[in-house]
């Protein structure tokens, strides 16, 4: 604190400064007379006393006179910014402890929405402490104590930015099948971080997997596949990724293609004729999920199976020929790969007719009377048939 000290007697004016124990010691003054002392500065971080203090040293004797002058501390303020120490973003919920360094109290205070704490009324002589106890969601906790100093502010608010550093999420994708949830590699994958607009490429394993490490857990992301897996259809929505709040965890995010589809259509036909037939009956399995289901011929010898996801392997079976034929009993597997997505493949089973057998009407000699018989005639059968290279042997036996 300066001083003005003025003789009233004479005018003689003189400043002086109070030392480091808060003392100005004047001496060498006439007893005979009046002086006016002045505070002309205040001590840093007080409030200025203008008043003009008269010390009459008549009748003192040669004494010391004390002049105890007391100041109140200036009232300034702390404003706490709490922000993305990345993007600036402010962020809200932090918690603080406050502590004033002269009389050891203590407070706590939470950032507002807007990431700010303003702590007002605050004495201008001292030195206070702020320390981070809570960090906002999704942030690594700044535990360091920071001091802020008043003294010499002049009653001004001390704005104090404190900068945090976000936790470290990761993503982890999932690219499956609809039907049979098989793993499925190859995907392509476009990632953005909706903060920063960064965007990356990514391309899912043999396990059908994309793992993203090292991801700020403050912000939103976007993944969009921009390349399907062979022989599956595309996925074009976005889907966005929250990991605010999720800390240090990994988010799995499982997406699941539909095969694209082809057909396969059966035409059932006479071996030799080319003549279609009605009424096959097949049953054709799904090699891959094993699923199986039947189906039959219409009038047009033909029956068609679609809805059936390429990138498999479909068996064929005849379960029941055409009336009239024999069962065509060698299973046909048909591949449909990615190049049949939207084609049908035709494949041609042909059966072979059951021939039937008529034998010619007996033969008499002359004058012979064949006996009166009062049962029934025989019912001649169809033999069966022996297949030899491609002629048929017809056995008849004749009794004499």
């Amino acid at each position: 604190a300066q001083f003005k000290f003025r003789d009233t007697t004479n005018n003689y004016t003189a400043t002086f400064t109070a030392n480091r124990n808060g003392e100005v010691l004047i001496t060498g003054l006439a007893g005979d007379r009046i002086y006016e002392i002045t505070e002309i500065k205040a001590p840093n971080g007080y409030i200025i006393d203008r008043r003009v203090h008269k010390v009459d040293l008549r009748g003192q004797g040669g004494k010391t006179y004390t002049l105890v002058l007391n100041n109140q501390a200036q009232k300034g303020a702390i404003k706490i910014v709490k922000q993305d120490g990345y993007t600036k973003q402010r962020l809200a919920g932090a918690q603080f402890k406050f502590r004033d360094t002269t009389n050891n109290y203590t407070a706590t205070f939470t950032a507002n929405r807007n990431g700010e704490v303003l702590i007002t009324g605050l004495a201008g002589d001292r030195i206070y402490e702020i320390t981070e106890i809570k960090a906002p969601n999704g942030y690594i906790i700044d535990r360091r104590v920071h001091k802020v100093d008043l003294r010499g502010q002049g009653g001004k608010t001390y704005t104090l930015v404190l900068n945090n550093q976000a936790q470290k999420g990761a993503i982890k994708i999932i690219k499956q099948d609809t039907d049979t949830r098989k793993r499925l590699a190859g995907a392509k994958f476009r990632f953005r971080d909706t903060t920063n607009n960064y965007t990356a490429t990514f391309t899912a394993n043999g396990n059908g997997e994309v793992l993203i490490p090292g991801l700020s857990s403050d912000r939103i992301y976007e993944i969009t596949e921009i390349q399907a897996p062979t022989g599956y259809a595309l996925d074009s929505r976005v889907h966005r990724i929250d990991l605010r709040g999720q800390g240090t965890k990994t988010y799995t995010l499982v997406l699941n293609n539909k095969a694209n589809y082809g057909a396969i259509r059966i035409i059932k036909q006479d071996v030799e004729t080319k003549a279609r037939l009605a009424g096959a009956v097949f049953e054709w399995k799904d090699t891959t999920n094993g699923y199986t289901q039947r189906v039959t011929t219409g009038w047009d010898g033909t029956v068609t199976i679609s809805g059936l996801s390429v990138n498999r392997v479909y068996e064929i079976r005849e379960v029941q020929a055409p009336a009239g034929y024999s069962r065509n009993t060698t299973p046909t597997r048909v591949s449909l790969t990615q190049n049949h997505a939207g084609q049908t493949i035709a494949i041609v089973r042909e059966n072979r007719k059951i021939p039937v057998y008529n034998p010619p009407p007996p033969t008499y000699w002359p004058g012979y009377i064949p006996p009166v018989t009062y049962y029934n005639p025989p019912v001649y059968y169809n033999p069966p048939k022996y297949y030899y290279r491609g002629c048929v042997m017809v056995i008849v036996v004749v009794c004499w």
